[in-house]
């Protein structure tokens, strides 16, 4: 089957291996199946400390690499079981297109 993929650097695109915080508030809100694909072990890291934007029972804020983002959202909304639980009406599906 077709994937997307991103560029890499052989084809003009250097990817950095910034890191981005996530506050509890935020996470917390996305749908658990996407919480857990983005926060797989060894994929992100707890940091302290807790404060108004993520409060003791939401957990703390968790750093993540903006690249591992985007890999792990771009394959799951590759997936049209994701993209069902997500609502995605079956007419705003992507297409991919492989030629001119």
């Amino acid at each position: 089957t077709n994937k997307m993929i991103w560029k890499d650097r052989y084809d003009g695109n250097n990817r950095r291996n910034q890191v981005v915080t996530i506050q509890s508030n935020v996470y917390s809100e996305l749908p658990v199946f996407v919480q857990d694909c983005l926060f797989r072990e060894g994929n992100f890291v707890e940091m302290w400390p807790l404060g108004p934007d993520s409060p003791r029972e939401k957990g703390y804020p968790r750093n993540i690499s903006i690249k591992a983002i985007e890999d792990d959202l771009l394959a799951l909304l590759q997936d049209e079981e994701t993209l069902s639980k997500l609502g995605v009406k079956i007419y705003f599906m992507p297409k991919f297109h492989t030629g001119p």
